[in-house]
Order: structure tokens, then sequence, then C-alpha cells
């Protein structure tokens, strides 16, 4: 993932970006446990797969939406 980021990512805000994907991970890392205890506590393993299927759904999509790069056609900016 840091591979795809840096190739995108702007050089002067690279280190920042995959700094502050850290920290999150880091984070994620941390509260998952307790946040998908919990909710297997209350609701059981359908509700937990389906809320764990959810959020990587998110993540995924998420993730495409920001670091795709935007097509370029031939013409633009381009005098001939």
């Amino acid at each position: 993932m840091k591979d795809s980021i840096t190739a995108v990512a702007d050089p002067d805000y690279r280190a920042g970006i995959v700094n502050s994907l850290y920290v999150f991970k880091r984070v994620a890392q941390t509260l998952s446990p307790a946040v998908f205890g919990i909710v297997l506590s209350l609701w059981g393993f359908q509700t937990l797969y389906v809320l764990a299927g959810l959020f990587t759904l998110g993540y995924l999509g998420l993730f495409s939406i920001r670091f795709t790069e935007p097509s370029v056609s031939s013409t633009d900016g381009v005098a001939d």
C-alpha cells in the first residue's frame, strides 16, 4: 500500500501521508478488537461478519476513490 501511495502522492506531502496512514493503522489495530468484541457480545457472529465486511468494502471504496489517478487526454494542455 505504501508503494501505491508514494507513486501518486505529491513529493512535498509524501512523508506526511505515509506517516498519517501509519498512525491510522495503529489506531485501528488498537480499537478494532474492543469494537468488534462489543459487537460480538451484543449482537453475535452474524452481525460481526456483516460489519467487518462493510468496513472492508468501505475502506476499499474510499481508497480507490482517493488514489485513482484521473485519466489524462492526449489533447489536454498540449499545443500542436
